[in-house]
């Protein structure tokens, strides 16, 4: 998936161009999930490890609560962030970080 498809403006945007690099690199690739108590590990079959923490968030936010949000993706998880299909919001970082614990 080098090329970018034609955007379609009755679909959805391409997601992949969102992904973290990470993501990007074993997309489909995944050999396994460890599910811990604050963190999601997944490992690749070349051991790339990506950790994603999830977060409750409530179903409507202001324009406050979501600058919050992403600056702590940017302090914490360089810039990375995605919401959910129930507006949960989880933050994915390479490396197990002191505040994954």
């Amino acid at each position: 998936m080098t090329e970018m498809r034609e955007p379609i403006e009755s679909g959805v945007p391409d997601h992949v161009q969102y992904l973290h690099p990470m993501m990007k690199k074993n997309y489909g690739n995944w050999k396994y999930h460890d599910r811990h108590v604050q963190a999601c590990c997944t490992m690749s079959p070349q051991r790339d490890q990506i950790w994603t923490v999830r977060a409750g968030t409530q179903r409507q936010m202001d324009v406050y609560t979501i600058r919050t949000l992403c600056d702590i993706a940017d302090q914490f998880a360089d810039g990375f962030v995605r919401f959910t299909t129930r507006s949960n919001i989880e933050y994915m970082v390479t490396k197990n970080r002191k505040w994954l614990r």
